[in-house]
C-alpha cells in the first residue's frame, strides 16, 4: 500500500517552484477545444477566468474532472496543473479525477499506424515533467494503479500498460 501522506510530500517538493503558466491557463486550453487559437485572446480567457496563483491553492472546481481542459494544455500548462492533479486525485480519489490522471498520463491507447502523432503530442505536452517530477510521476502512477484497481479494472490495465511504456521506462 502506498504511503500517501509521504507521495504528496514528494509531489509538492518536485513541484515547488514550478509558476502559473501565463499564457494559457486550463479554461484558456479548454477554449481552444472551441477553435480560439488566438495567443491574445487566450490570454486574455487565462487572465480572466483562471486561478494564478499557486498550483497547491487551484481551487478544485478548476480541475476536478476536467480533462478536457488537459487535453490543450501545453508543456508549461502540464508542469503547472498536473501535480495539482495528482493531489487532488489523492485527496478524492473518486472515479472522475483517477481516470482524467489515466487518460492523461498514457502515452498512447493502441494507437493506429496513422496516430504516431498523438505520441509525439504526449512527448512534447509532457517534456517539462524530468528527474524528480518524472520519479514522483511514476510513483503516482503506481498509486493510480491501486485506487484503480478497485473502481475500474479496464482503467487499471491501462494504467500498468503506461507504467511499462518505454516512455515512463527511459530516464530523462
Amino acid at each position: 500500500m502506498i504511503d500517501t501522506e509521504e507521495l504528496k510530500k514528494e509531489i509538492i517538493e518536485a513541484f515547488k517552484d514550478v509558476s502559473f503558466p501565463s499564457h494559457c491557463g486550463i479554461h484558456a486550453a479548454e477554449a481552444i477545444d472551441d477553435r480560439v487559437s488566438d495567443p491574445i485572446e487566450l490570454r486574455k480567457i487565462t487572465k480572466k477566468m483562471d486561478f494564478s496563483g499557486k498550483w497547491w491553492d487551484i481551487p478544485e472546481e478548476h480541475i476536478s474532472g476536467n480533462s478536457l481542459g488537459f487535453n490543450y494544455l501545453d508543456s508549461e500548462g502540464v508542469l503547472y496543473y498536473l501535480p495539482a492533479f495528482m493531489l487532488l486525485a489523492i485527496e478524492k480519489p473518486i472515479y472522475k479525477n483517477l481516470h482524467t490522471l489515466a487518460w492523461e498520463l498514457s502515452p498512447t491507447v493502441e494507437l493506429e499506424p496513422d496516430d504516431k502523432g498523438l505520441y509525439k503530442h504526449f512527448r512534447e505536452k509532457f517534456s517539462k515533467i524530468t528527474g524528480n517530477k518524472r520519479i514522483v510521476c511514476i510513483k503516482f502512477m503506481h498509486f493510480l494503479k491501486e485506487k484503480l484497481s478497485t473502481i475500474s479494472a479496464l482503467d487499471a490495465e491501462d494504467i500498468e500498460k503506461a507504467i511499462k511504456h518505454e516512455y515512463w521506462q527511459k530516464n530523462s
